[in-house]
């Protein structure tokens, strides 16, 4: 058995292929990233499915693409949390962006991108990612991202910049304040989580002009 996982911060898909390549199984899990999670996270995150569990023991290769997933340093934090996990299997750890080059790839130079709570891209030659442009995450980057999205409409929300109409929906979905924001954003783990979460908002009124517009910035930036 085989295990083939794709995962960005916010949530992972697990796909089990058996020895003639046949899916098993796709399963959608909490997302592991390195720059947030330890090889414990890992482990109790993996141990809390029963049905990756049900099979852990069968599994003979592990090929998990994940974001954040940019040295050895932090392949080594993810690969220590899959191999308590997977005992008896092979466990290789790399980036995100080599799943999305390998997804998109028809036999061309190519760029492939990424968008999801975060934001990335990079130029394929057919067998090595070139990162031109690097990402800077949450905090400093991720233009156009849902992380991106959701800041700026919380920074713009406190701020009270938010068009009447957006403000008293925002209100009305969340219910939320400075307090409860900033201890989500600065006290909690996974603040990038967080803000993407609110990025839900913009897509239920993506026709407002505001919207639009933050959704361009981004993209321009």
């Amino acid at each position: 058995m085989v295990f083939i996982v794709e995962s960005g911060s916010t949530k992972a898909d697990w796909i089990l292929l058996d020895a003639s390549a046949t899916e098993v199984g796709r399963w959608s899990v909490k997302g592991l990233n390195p720059y947030f999670h330890d090889a414990d996270e890992v482990e109790r995150t993996l141990r809390a499915e029963s049905q990756i569990m049900a099979h852990a023991p069968s599994v003979e290769k592990v090929f998990f693409y994940g974001a954040g997933c940019s040295s050895d340093a932090l392949n080594a934090i993810i690969a220590e949390g899959l191999e308590r996990v997977f005992t008896s299997a092979n466990v290789l750890v790399d980036h995100d962006l080599l799943a999305a080059a390998y997804a998109t790839y028809f036999g061309e130079p190519h760029i492939a991108c990424i968008l999801g709570t975060g934001s990335n891209s990079c130029y394929f030659d057919g067998t090595a990612v070139h990162e031109e442009v690097p990402a800077l995450a949450y905090i400093l980057g991720d233009e156009g991202s849902a992380s991106y999205i959701g800041k700026r409409l919380v920074r713009d929300f406190l701020y009270k910049r938010l068009p009447a109409d957006l403000h008293a929906a925002f209100v009305g979905a969340y219910g939320v304040g400075k307090a409860e924001i900033f201890q989500a954003v600065y006290n909690e783990p996974n603040a990038n989580v967080y803000l993407a979460n609110y990025g839900r908002f913009a897509g239920d009124h993506a026709e407002h002009p505001y919207i639009q517009e933050i959704v361009f910035e981004g993209f321009k930036a």
